[in-house]
């Protein structure tokens, strides 16, 4: 029987033989088992993703091998039987672990040359599920988490109060369909501050926005500051 790798971990349903996985979760003991009886086992974890302190090219002897997957990305494991170099007693499969996290869109970061063994059926390319540009797990994956969350910023920018996150640009109150005051930094259950007075001293930290609908005012002594990446908005 030629080898083969079943993939499993104790919360996910039963692996199925030969087949890799792209549902695995975070910190829980990825376990590896050869589905061919044989009289020695050589495991390697070839690849794992960037910023991982996993060390690629770790192995392991026995008809099972296990490791911890610390990071979101692919994790590529090989198989050799009885020392041979015939394909047929060799064999590689991966668990891929999928992006998660508050800006988390959930994405599958998938590692280049995964195509190569890849016998997940997928409904359609996806971005960015097909993108790698090169190596296996590289800091392509941080390219690619930038803009997962780049993207969920824009798809949460506007939301009901008080919404996805820390610094949606612009929450609505579901009441009255306006902007939410508790956006404006500073502002709290007062609303929003078109008057700034001697002792108002608000900082617009990086993210949010300050609306302000017509003029503002700011006394002596008070002070509007905008932090990089922050902005104030003139609505008419």
């Amino acid at each position: 029987m030629a080898a083969a790798i079943l993939i499993n971990q104790v919360t996910l349903p039963a692996g199925v033989l030969g087949t890799a996985r792209e549902d695995g979760v975070i910190s829980q003991l990825v376990t590896c088992t050869s589905g061919t009886v044989a009289a020695t086992y050589t495991w390697v974890l070839v690849d794992v993703p960037i910023r991982s302190a996993l060390v690629r090219g770790s192995v392991g002897a026995g008809a099972s091998f296990t490791f911890t997957p610390d990071v979101k990305g692919t994790y590529l494991v090989s198989l050799r039987l009885n020392g041979s170099s015939f394909a047929a007693d060799n064999s590689s499969s991966f668990i891929a672990i999928k992006s998660f996290g508050l800006w988390s869109r959930t994405w599958r970061y998938l590692a280049a040359r995964e195509e190569n063994i890849d016998n997940i059926l997928r409904a359609g390319l996806g971005f960015p599920s097909n993108i790698n540009a090169r190596g296996w797990a590289t800091n392509q994956d941080l390219i690619t988490e930038e803009i997962e969350q780049a993207t969920s910023r824009v798809l949460t920018a506007v939301t009901v109060s008080p919404g996805l996150g820390p610094d949606a640009l612009v929450k609505l109150d579901p009441g009255t369909g306006k902007f939410d005051p508790s956006v404006i930094p500073g502002a709290g259950s007062i609303g929003i501050k078109y008057h700034l007075l001697i002792t108002d001293a608000i900082v617009v930290p990086t993210d949010f926005q300050y609306l302000v609908q017509g003029a503002i005012l700011i006394d002596a002594g008070g002070s509007l500051t905008a932090a990089p990446g922050a902005q104030i908005v003139i609505l008419p």
